[in-house]
């Protein structure tokens, strides 16, 4: 009895170590893509009770790198923006992070306290990133910071106040 077992248990152990990769290889290849953190998925900024509308439409140069940049504001709430970036190439900055900042940031300095993350700026895809409430009520400054190296690697002013204000 012990050797119908044992060739029972080689039968089901080579079966194993056939499917367990196919299986681990279908598993990944059929994962969704990810949504990193502070970014917003596009279907939730195209859904329902949203309209989404570009107030400006210009590009920035943080740290040699151009980047396009995209401020929308929502038709039924306008207060609540997002921040549409899309870099031209991948940026030098090791695990790149955007900021926004209404306080002003000098090149090189310490990140401001007041600063409020939005997320990773890693690849040339498009990133979109929801705005803090506070930016509805005041220009802020767009920073990119390096986790990698601990530091600001570039800034860009980001006019919010003065779009949203009614036109006379």
């Amino acid at each position: 009895m012990n050797l119908r077992l044992r060739r029972r248990h080689r039968w089901l152990i080579a079966g194993l170590a056939a499917a367990l990769p196919v299986a681990v290889v279908a598993s990944l290849a059929s994962r969704r893509p990810g949504i990193v953190a502070g970014e917003l998925p596009r279907d939730v900024m195209a859904g329902a009770g949203h309209s989404w509308h570009p107030l400006s439409d210009r590009e920035v140069l943080m740290d040699g790198v151009i980047v396009q940049t995209r401020l929308l504001s929502d038709r039924l709430e306008p207060g609540r923006l997002a921040v549409e970036l899309t870099p031209a190439r991948d940026l030098r900055e090791p695990d790149p992070l955007i900021y926004w900042s209404p306080d002003p940031v000098g090149p090189g300095g310490p990140l401001p306290a007041t600063a409020f993350l939005l997320g990773s700026l890693a690849g040339t895809h498009s990133h979109l990133f929801a705005l803090p409430t506070e930016a509805a009520d005041r220009d802020g400054i767009l920073v990119l910071y390096s986790l990698g190296h601990q530091r600001i690697g570039g800034t860009a002013s980001l006019a919010t106040q003065s779009l949203l204000k009614p036109a006379p």
